[in-house]
This record gives C-alpha cells, sequence and structure tokens, in this order.
C-alpha cells in the first residue's frame, strides 16, 4: 500500500518533469523564505529551565541596568596623561561604537560630601532604639566637655574645610559610632574621584564605563568586534594602553565558541564521511549525492520552522550537527539496495515502509523533547523532527525523481568491497557467551544507579581565564573565589517592597560585621519604610523634648570657654528640635545610581534588588539567613544548580521512557508478536545498562547535552532491527 503510493508519486513526477523542476524551485524558494524570517538566539541562558526558582535569574538577565555596563581602563602615568587624551577617547569611542554605547561617563561628580550630609540629616530615621545608649554615654557632661575640645582641634586641622558642616551639626559626636558603621560599606568601590575623573584606588589607571544600547545577542555581537577592533587601534596609537570588561563579553564568546565549534564539527564530520564513502565505492560522483538529503533535511527544518516558530536557540541548532550520521544512513540504505536492485522502483519497494517505519519512531523520541522544561532542549527536539522528516520525505520522493532526472547509471555503482570481516562464532559458544553478556549486564546494573548529574552551571558556558581575571581586575570579583549573588525584595507596592528591602539592609549589615559578607549594595539607608522612619523619628523628638534643655546649654557653655562664635552651632540646635522627618533627594538616588535598582514589573509589583559579593565558602550560610525574611527571593548559582540537577533528571527520567515505549510499540506493531517485540527491545536495554554502569565507574556525568544523546540512543536503537527487515 505504501509502496505503491510511493511508486505512484515517482511515476509522476518523472513523467512530468518540467512539473517536478517548478515544483523543487518553488519547495526550495519557499523553505528559503522561512529561513530569512528566523530569528536565532544565542542566549547561553536559554538551556535553562522555565519556573521553579528560574524566574528569578531570567529578572537578572533582563534587567539592563545590571548586565549593559561596559568598564574601560586606561592606564597612566605622569608623562602621558592628559585631559586632552580622555576628551579624545570619550568622542572616538562614540564614534567607533556606532551608537551602541551611550551615557559614556568619563568625568563624574564626586557626591561623597553629599552622601555624607544626607546621612547627617537622615540620622534621626536611621538609628533604632538600641543606639540611644551610645547617645546617653555622649551626653554627659564630661562627654559634652571632651567633645567640644576635641571638635575644636578639628577645626583648626588642615582638614577643617571638609568636617566644617558635620562638626557644626554634631559638635559632640553622637552619630560618629553610626558614621564609623558605613565605613565597610562603601570599602570596596573600585575607584575614586578627584577633579571629577574617576581613578583606580592606586592611581594607576583612569576609568569609565558606558551603556550598551543593544536591542539584541547579535548587535552585543557587533559591538564586541567594534570594540576589540577600537582597543587595538588605540593601544597601537596611543601612550595610555586601554582595556575594557562587560558581562556581555561572556555571553558573545560562548555565542562565538559555539559557532567555531560546530562548524568545527560539521567539517570534520562531512569530511570523514565523504572519505569513507568515497573509499567504500571507489567514486567521487556518488558520494555527493549523499550529502543532497542532508543538505535539504536542514533547509526543510530551519524553512518550516521559520514559519512555525521563527526564534529558536543557536544552540539548538548546534547540537543539530549530529543528526548528520542519521540522515546519511538513510542515504547509504537507499544506494545500498539501489547498487543490487539496479532498479529505482525496486529499491523504493523495499526501503519505503521500513525506512518511514524507523524514521517515525526517531522523530516521535525527538518531538518528546517538547515537553522538556528546558527551551534549548524543545528547539532542539523541533529541529530534529523536521529535519528527519524532510530527510525521509526527500529519500524517498526527490532523490529518485533527481536521479532519474539527471540520468543517473545505475550500473555505475560498483559493489561495496569488504576490508574486514567479522568472523562467525561457533554454536557450541552461544550459552557461554549469553553468560558473560549476563554477567557483565549484572555488573554495569550494580554501578547504574550511581550515574550522576553535573550541577555546575559553569562547566555549561565558556569563560576564559583572561576573562575571569578580567572580572577581578574591573570589577573586584574574583570567580574562583567569590560569588555574586542577587536579592530580591518584592511588594505589591512600593512601600511593601521598601520594607522587605529593609529588613534585608539591617540583616546584611550584620552579616558584614561578622565576616560573612566581601561587599553589598543596596538602597536600604535610602529607602526607609514611612513607619519605620514615622516611629524612630517620634522616638527621636520624645527623647530630645527634655534632654535638649540640659544639653544644649551644656554645649553652649564649653563652645564659649573656648572662644567660639555663638552662632557656630546653631545647626546642632536645629537638627535636635527639628520637627519634620528628614526624606531622601530623588536626585541623590539618581546619582548614585541606586534607583537603577528599583523596578516596576508587569503585574504592578515592585522589586528592588541588592547585590552581594560572598566567599563561596560562605553562601549556604548567608542563604539561608536570607531566605528566612519575608518577601525576598535569592538568586545563586548554587541553588540554581540544585534546582537544575532535579529539572535534568526530571527530563531524562521522561525523555527515557517516552523514547523505551515509542521503540518498544513501533517493535510490536512492526513484528506483530509481543516475545519478538521483547526479544528486539532487549538488547536495547542491555545496552543501556551498560552505558550507565560505564558511565558511573569512569565518572561520566549527565547534563543537557548527553542528554539528548539518550534520545538518540533509543530514538535510533530499532532503526537496525526495523531495517534489517529489508535484508529478509
Amino acid at each position: 500500500m505504501v509502496e505503491k503510493a510511493f511508486l505512484s508519486v515517482y511515476q509522476f513526477l518523472i513523467q512530468r518533469k518540467l512539473f517536478f523542476i517548478l515544483f523543487l524551485g518553488a519547495l526550495l524558494f519557499l523553505l528559503g523564505l522561512g529561513v530569512s524570517r528566523l530569528k536565532i538566539s544565542q542566549d547561553i541562558n536559554s538551556i535553562l529551565p522555565q519556573g521553579n526558582g528560574f524566574d528569578a535569574f531570567q529578572k537578572i538577565v533582563d534587567n539592563k541596568a545590571l548586565n549593559d555596563k561596559v568598564f574601560f581602563r586606561l592606564d597612566i602615568s605622569e608623562h602621558n596623561f592628559s585631559e586632552e587624551t580622555l576628551l579624545s577617547f570619550s568622542e572616538q569611542l562614540k564614534e567607533k561604537s556606532n551608537g551602541k554605547l551611550v551615557d559614556i561617563t568619563l568625568f563624574k561628580d564626586d557626591i561623597q560630601q553629599d552622601v555624607y550630609n544626607y546621612y547627617l540629616e537622615a540620622f534621626p530615621v536611621l538609628i533604632d532604639s538600641s543606639y540611644f545608649k551610645f547617645i546617653d554615654d555622649k551626653t554627659s557632661a564630661d562627654s559634652i566637655t571632651a567633645g567640644i575640645q576635641n571638635t575644636y582641634r578639628q577645626f583648626v586641622s588642615p582638614n577643617a574645610a571638609f568636617l566644617r558642616t558635620y562638626l557644626r551639626q554634631d559638635p559632640i559626636g553622637i552619630s560618629g559610632e553610626y558614621l564609623k558603621s558605613l565605613e565597610n560599606i562603601g570599602a570596596n568601590q573600585p575607584y575614586e574621584i578627584d577633579n571629577s575623573i574617576m581613578y583606580a584606588k592606586d592611581g594607576s589607571a583612569v576609568l569609565a564605563y558606558a551603556t550598551i544600547h543593544c536591542k539584541d545577542n547579535v548587535e552585543k555581537e557587533e559591538l564586541y568586534f567594534l570594540l576589540e577592533q577600537f582597543k587595538s587601534e588605540w593601544n597601537g596609537s596611543q601612550e595610555m594602553p586601554l582595556d575594557y570588561f562587560g558581562t556581555f563579553q561572556i555571553h558573545v564568546e560562548n555565542s562565538l565558541q559555539v559557532k567555531a565549534d560546530t562548524f568545527l564539527t560539521l567539517i570534520i564530520t562531512i569530511v570523514a564521511i565523504l572519505l569513507i564513502l568515497i573509499l567504500y565505492y571507489r567514486k567521487v560522483t556518488i558520494p555527493l549525492f549523499f550529502i543532497l538529503p542532508t543538505a535539504f533535511s536542514a533547509l526543510f527544518a530551519l524553512g518550516f520552522i521559520g514559519f512555525v516558530k521563527p526564534e529558536i536557540s543557536g544552540l539548538s541548532l548546534a547540537t543539530g550537527a549530529v543528526l548528520f550520521g542519521i540522515v546519511l544512513d538513510y542515504s547509504f540504505h537507499f544506494f545500498t539496495h539501489l547498487r543490487h536492485t539496479k532498479s529505482i522502483e525496486e529499491t523504493l519497494k523495499e526501503i519505503s515502509v521500513p525506512l518511514l517505519t524507523g524514521s517515525l519512531t526517531t522523530i516521535l523520541a525527538f518531538a518528546a523533547l517538547l515537553f522538556a522544561n528546558s527551551k534549548i532542549l524543545q528547539d532542539f527536539g523541533l529541529f530534529a523532527s523536521f529535519a528527519l522528516l524532510g530527510a525521509t520525505l526527500f529519500t524517498v520522493i526527490l532523490l529518485p525523481a533527481i536521479l532519474k532526472l539527471v540520468r543517473f547509471n545505475l550500473n555505475s555503482i560498483p559493489e561495496g568491497k569488504s576490508y574486514f570481516k567479522i568472523p562467525k562464532l561457533n554454536k557450541k559458544y552461544n550459552f557461554p557467551v549469553l553468560i558473560v553478556i549476563a554477567g557483565i549486564t549484572a555488573f554495569f546494573y550494580h554501578y547504574s544507579n550511581q550515574v550522576t548529574f553535573d550541577s555546575d552551571l559553569l562547566n555549561l558556558s565558556f569563560h576564559q581565564s583572561q576573562l575571569k581575571e578580567k572580572e577581578n581586575h574591573f570589577v573586584g570579583l574574583n570567580p574562583d573565589k567569590e560569588s555574586k549573588l542577587f536579592v530580591f525584595a518584592t511588594g505589591e507596592n512600593l512601600q511593601d517592597a521598601a520594607e522587605s528591602n529593609y529588613t534585608l539592609y539591617q540583616k546584611l549589615k550584620t552579616l558584614q560585621v561578622q565576616g560573612l559578607l566581601t561587599s553589598f549594595n543596596s538602597t536600604g539607608d535610602f529607602l526607609i519604610p514611612e513607619n519605620i522612619k514615622a516611629k524612630r523619628f517620634e522616638r527621636w523628638q520624645n527623647y530630645w523634648s527634655t534632654k535638649k534643655d540640659l544639653v544644649i546649654p551644656q554645649v553652649e557653655k564649653e563652645s564659649d570657654a573656648l572662644g567660639f562664635n555663638p552662632e557656630i552651632f546653631v545647626p546642632f540646635k536645629s537638627w535636635l528640635t527639628n520637627s519634620t522627618a528628614p526624606s531622601v533627594d530623588s536626585t541623590l538616588l539618581v546619582q548614585m545610581e541606586l534607583d537603577q535598582l528599583i523596578s516596576k514589573d508587569e503585574n504592578g509589583a515592585y522589586n528592588i534588588i541588592s547585590t552581594l559579593v560572598i566567599p563561596k565558602e560562605n553562601i549556604k550560610e548567608v542563604s539561608q539567613t536570607i531566605e528566612a525574611i519575608n518577601g525576598i527571593t535569592i538568586f545563586n548559582k548554587a541553588s540554581l544548580a540544585n534546582t537544575l540537577v532535579e529539572q535534568v533528571k526530571d527530563d531524562f527520567n521522561y525523555l527515557l521512557l517516552v523514547s523505551a515505549l515509542i521503540v518498544f510499540i513501533a517493535l510490536l506493531l512492526i513484528y506483530g508478536r509481543l516475545e519478538l517485540a521483547f526479544i528486539a527491545f532487549l538488547p536495547m536495554v542491555i545496552s543501556w545498562v551498560w552505558i550507565l554502569g560505564a558511565a558511573a565507574l569512569l565518572s561520566i556525568q549527565f547534563n543537557f547535552v548527553n542528554i539528548v544523546i539518550a534520545t538518540f540512543i533509543f530514538g535510533l536503537g530499532d532503526e537496525g532491527y526495523i531495517l534489517a527487515i529489508i535484508s529478509l
């Protein structure tokens, strides 16, 4: 039935050659149109599943304020530094980046005094009830005397200009303990500002940064090459050596490595297969026809995907290189039978049903990937299914007609030459061999449950040691010893998010004092929840309502004794008697770039992000402490990896079950008897046990890549049996 259908199609096409040529041309045109619609995503993160804790990671990926920065470093010395060179650098960078970099920042206002003034003004709402014990000590008569004398000494010191505002507002140092606790928070800032120029802390370089303005990863790749070219040109003509770093480099270099590996794999695969075929058939022309189903399958898959799902992961296409071996099998089966039958019609009769049945089970096995959690597995399943479908249809419909159209000489296919023969096994050894196979299977089965999954996300990407050094040099993060964590305080409105964020901030300060954190960046001191602010300011007012009458006269007495102007400490009096709670100026948040850590999602919920740098050995303890806070979501690679392992295991078990069922049902339908299907299925089960056992013994871990290979094993495992029918 099926054979007759394909024979009828073949006869129809060869009898209408013009129609066939037009049909083939139109088909190739439509598929090419589909390919032109494709948008290939080069995002390495598409390998991760959706949901189940991965949403926080996606927020980080999508947050341009956290990821779309490029940092530049110009090494200087006293002989080569000039502001003119810096201005020239900024202008050239803007020109060479072709609009892909904006907000190039080389000069930055020193807002240290503004920040200092904020902490001083907001001090009443920044301290909690426990701090008033320190204020009690500072407001005793003896402490006031000592405080005013210390203020006098500082007024006549070289630093008087910088300290004047602080000393006038707090001459007895009641805020000193709190301000001292803030010193470590900004200790890891990688630059210092002098005359609006950002310098490295050791003074060896001028620093700058810019914001990436790229709509997709393709443009980021273009930016990468533009910056590499600019760096090379600058260092070849200027005396201030340039280097740069941006997290986008890691993604781009991953993408470039995938492309290079894919190209190399394809070249090696094609060359090796062609050489084998040329040696086997002893002709150059025949192997070229072998490549036609492969080329058409790739075009067919990409063309259909372009219409069905225009955006697809580039990694899934790279993994698709392994499909070449399967597709070429179809050509091999076709030409092997054509060599024996010397007839295209007879060849179609013999291979149509087995080839369709075998390819169907393989296609269904790959289609199972569409229900996996990972986007890259879904994309690969889609690509593989379409590619195998295209190769099958081309082999049984288009290839026979093309051979007829080009008048292919059927007698030109030489008989295959046997370079070696597998020795036949004497029947008397059958039983001992079965015993040995059973013993080996039992041995491997014992270890098969010990196979492990690779949970290290870094092993799934390409991260050069040079980039690691740059990351440490530019942003102060050593990827080998430290990790960067992102923590989200979420709320239905800004106040709810601010409350969770402030609780988190208090805990982070404690953890840093305990030495568990290297550094952190938070808006906690600038987004104080209104209820906490009101409660603290009321406590401040109540405290000074009576005490100011004792403290202010004592301060005036001591200052008069030292010859201070009577008006010098008016700010101090206003500070104690102010009736309005202080608030943060939004301009200050923008200047500090803390506004970029506040976002509103599509559902109207607010997210306030804090970033933490933590020694790797402290991640577990810090994470457990932070996750206990209500409204807090923490993202770190350790917990993500654990979730990834579970997802990988789920995908693995699901794919194994589905692929096995597809193969077994196909065998049952072909043989029509349960015991024959079981006997045919048994070698695949045994081989799989051997693979798992060997993987465990050799410490070969499973990950996303070899899970795809696992699908191959069961998807292709039955083809040998199905296609063996052809020889019967």
